[in-house]
C-alpha cells in the first residue's frame, strides 16, 4: 500500500528502477535497517512473482549467493533447472552415439550423483560388481564415505564395458578421463576444462534443434554455455 501510494503507476511493469530505488531509500531513511531490508526483499519477491515473463524486476535480483545456487560473473543469482526424464534420455542417447567416454561418465554421474571429478578419478577398489552391485567412495568435496547401489542397468553395463578394456594393474576405472581431469599442459595449465568443454559440446549436439532447448548454442554451432548441469 505504501509503495502504491508513492508510485504513480497502474501496472507493475511500468514501475521504473529509479522509483524502486527511491522507495527503498525512503524506507531506509524512516525505518530500522532490518525492517527496511525486509520490506525491500518482500517487494523484490512480489515483483518477481507477478511481473509478466520477460519484464525486468525494478528491485533487481538477489545478489547474495547461497549454497547450491550458481552465479554469473557479475554476481547475480542464477536458478538452475534439472533435466526432465525425456531430456536426460535424449542427452544419454546422443552421448552414446557420439562420445563413448562421456557417455560412461554421464551415466555414472547421473545414477550415483557423484561430482564429475569423483567420477573421473573413480578406482576399481570402490566398485563391486557382485550381486546387485554398488559403489563405495569418499567424496572429494566433503570427505564423506557414500555407498550407492546400482539402481539402473546402464550403470552395470558401463562398468562391465570398462572392465573388459581394463589393462593389468590398472586402478582407475576411467584412466583417460582421470588424465584429462588431473593433467596439465606443457605450459602448466590444468586440462580439466577439456572434460567440461566436451560436456557442453554434448549438450549442444543433443539439444541444438530441440524446441525449448536447455542450452545456448553459439552462432558457429558450438556450445555457448549450459543452463543445466549434470548432478
Amino acid at each position: 500500500l505504501r509503495f502504491a501510494e508513492a508510485t504513480p503507476c497502474e501496472l507493475l511493469y511500468q514501475v521504473s528502477e529509479a522509483q524502486a530505488k527511491k522507495f527503498a531509500a525512503d524506507m531506509r531513511a524512516t525505518r530500522a535497517a532490518k525492517t527496511a531490508a525486509e520490506m525491500v526483499m518482500v517487494m523484490r519477491s512480489a515483483f518477481a512473482a507477478f511481473l509478466p515473463v520477460g519484464a525486468v524486476n525494478p528491485f533487481g535480483v538477489r545478489k547474495k549467493g547461497r549454497k547450491g545456487v550458481a552465479k554469473h560473473a557479475g554476481g547475480e543469482t542464477v536458478g538452475r533447472k534439472p533435466l526432465t526424464g525425456e531430456q536426460l534420455q535424449t542427452l544419454l542417447d546422443s552421448a552414446k552415439r557420439t562420445d563413448t567416454l562421456l557417455y560412461r561418465l554421464a551415466v555414472v554421474a547421473v545414477f550415483t550423483s557423484l561430482r564429475i571429478g569423483d567420477v573421473c578419478r573413480l578406482q576399481w577398489a570402490s566398485v563391486d560388481l557382485r550381486g546387485e552391485g554398488w559403489i563405495k567412495v569418499l567424496t572429494s568435496k566433503t570427505g564423506t564415505e557414500i555407498e550407492v547401489p546400482f539402481l539402473d542397468v546402464r550403470l552395470r553395463e558401463v562398468f562391465e564395458a570398462a572392465l573388459a578394456e581394463r589393462e593389468e594393474g590398472q586402478d582407475l576405472v576411467f584412466p583417460e578421463a582421470a588424465k584429462m581431469y588431473e593433467g596439465k599442459t606443457k605450459a602448466g595449465n590444468e586440462t580439466c576444462g577439456m572434460i567440461y568443454y566436451r560436456g557442453k559440446a554434448l549438450f549442444a549436439r543433443a539439444f541444438a534443434d530441440a524446441p525449448g532447448s536447455p542450452v545456448d548454442v553459439a552462432e558457429d554451432g558450438g556450445p555457448a554455455g549450459s543452463k543445466v548441469e549434470l548432478p
